[in-house]
């Protein structure tokens, strides 16, 4: 087995995006929490990559929502392709920041679902709105099944044994 790397204290780190998204496979900057913009962008130009991706979105944490926001949109304003990872509950307050207009913008919405494999057959995933009939045009519903199809699994294996490396 090989030696793995600690991520635990790393801020940033280097490897290819494993995420089912348009930036998959690209030579990405990892980047845990918030960090000032020309930090990020100076490592991943050093480091050549093509995408940023921000882990450990927590803005409640300090209340750092306006850095957040700077950082967000001043690092979409450079051009490089940008992934954010956050919670469904944040979904209206990113919406609102007006990311969605950036083409090089990647949003990923974490749902956290403990146990999801371990459901039975008759549950069901559901993407509602706030309210009926408020700013969706319907719900989706399917079978968690389909959901967590082996077409859309990312083993944890290949986020600790793709060749990242923490950028010091």
């Amino acid at each position: 087995m090989k030696d793995k790397p600690n991520f635990n204290d790393v801020k940033f780190f280097v490897g290819k995006e494993v995420e089912h998204t348009v930036a998959q496979g690209e030579e990405t900057l990892f980047v845990a929490g918030w960090q000032p913009v020309q930090e990020i962008l100076s490592r991943a130009f050093n480091e050549k990559c093509t995408h940023i991706h921000l882990c450990y979105f927590d803005p409640d944490r300090f209340d750092q929502w306006k850095l957040w926001e700077e950082l967000l949109l001043h690092l979409c304003d450079n051009g490089v392709k940008v992934t954010l990872e956050f919670e469904v509950k944040y979904c209206e307050d990113i919406f609102k920041m007006g990311l969605h207009d950036y083409s090089n913008f990647i949003p990923v919405i974490t749902a956290v679902l403990p146990n999801s494999s371990k459901y039975n057959f008759n549950t069901a995933f559901k993407i509602a709105d706030k309210r009926f009939d408020q700013t969706n045009e319907g719900t989706w519903s399917m079978q968690l099944q389909d959901v967590l199809d082996k077409e859309h699994f990312i083993p944890w294996s290949k986020y600790s044994d793709g060749g990242d490396k923490p950028v010091e």
